[in-house]
């Protein structure tokens, strides 16, 4: 379990530390209501907007920003396999790192 921890936060550090493109973009409203969601502190239905929304936008940049937050409400839910099943998603797929300026 502690590596679990470990390797996730080592993973959600990395993705915090990369400037998202998707932030200049403008959010569509079904991602905005997500994180209202969020600040109310549903953290299950947040999630579950987030995932819709990240599958909804496929390669997008705000696809990732999406599952990232989902990741993040799933960590909250205290499943931690899970937002590090989808944070490892985001970096193993070759669309993110391109969504993704690195410098």
């Amino acid at each position: 379990m502690l590596r679990l921890m470990i390797r996730f936060g080592m993973i959600m550090l990395a993705l915090l530390a990369l400037p998202l493109m998707a932030q200049e973009a403008a959010k569509p409203k079904a991602l905005v209501d997500a994180e209202k969601l969020v600040e109310k502190g549903f953290w299950s239905d947040a999630e579950k907007a987030f995932v819709k929304v990240a599958g909804s936008l496929k390669n997008d940049p705000l696809a990732f920003e999406a599952s990232r937050k989902a990741a993040y409400c799933r960590m909250k839910l205290n499943n931690l396999s899970g937002a590090l099943a989808l944070l490892k998603n985001i970096t193993e797929s070759d669309a993110a790192l391109k969504a993704v300026p690195l410098t």
